[in-house]
């Protein structure tokens, strides 16, 4: 669903429970915080579906 919304990630974890980013280490500020609001819109949409 991440990616659907326009965040690459891999998933990780014995139970794929883990939810990995993957960032330069030069990211600008905005960049990073439209990534983090992708999270957190995605991870709402998921939970109210549960």
């Amino acid at each position: 669903k991440l990616y659907e919304n326009g965040l690459i990630n891999v998933i990780a974890g014995t139970y794929d429970n883990v939810v990995r980013t993957l960032m330069p280490l030069t990211i600008e500020w905005e960049t990073l915080e439209r990534g983090l609001d992708i999270m957190e819109e995605t991870l709402a949409q998921v939970t109210e579906a549960l």
